[in-house]
């Protein structure tokens, strides 16, 4: 099954609308209030922001889970596909918290798949992962993150 980000399920991202606005607003008052010259230099800076802002919402919109009977495969922007085989997870197991993930850990290839809640349909790939995995559900500290976490209870040693 694919799960994917939705605008519906991270509303979050209508956040970003906001600030691709501005600079745009920015820029014609600018233009108003300022002078012709300074408010086209706001605005073309307010453009490249944009584009950018843009380019990195639609990456993100694109990216996608996908269960099988073989494994978890993830398109992660800037990194590319990520594979994991069933058969080779060590761990998996689900975060509560207000950010709530779920996250798939495969430790002789060290494969770490971090799934956030905005995954749609969440709770039928929690159930997926549930089924397929040694699955355990997870609370961390404030201040503790899922590596360190993964590091103590696998009694793994940090690489330098």
């Amino acid at each position: 099954m694919r799960y994917r980000l939705t605008l519906r399920s991270n509303p979050k991202i209508f956040l970003l609308f906001g600030v691709v606005l501005l600079p745009l607003a920015l820029g014609t008052l600018a233009i108003v209030f300022v002078g012709l010259f300074i408010g086209v230099i706001i605005l073309a800076a307010g453009l490249y922001f944009d584009y950018y802002t843009l380019r990195y919402l639609m990456k993100q919109l694109r990216s996608w889970i996908e269960t099988s009977e073989e494994g978890v495969k993830a398109n992660i922007p800037y990194e590319g596909i990520l594979s994991i085989p069933w058969d080779t997870v060590t761990i998996a197991g689900y975060c509560p918290r207000k950010s709530s993930f779920l996250f798939v850990y495969a430790e002789a290839e060290d494969k770490l798949l971090i799934m956030p809640k905005e995954f749609v349909p969440f709770e039928q790939l929690k159930a997926e992962v549930r089924e397929r995995t040694p699955f355990r559900e997870i609370s961390l500290g404030e201040k503790e993150d899922l590596n360190e976490w993964l590091r103590k209870t696998l009694g793994i040693e940090e690489k330098t």
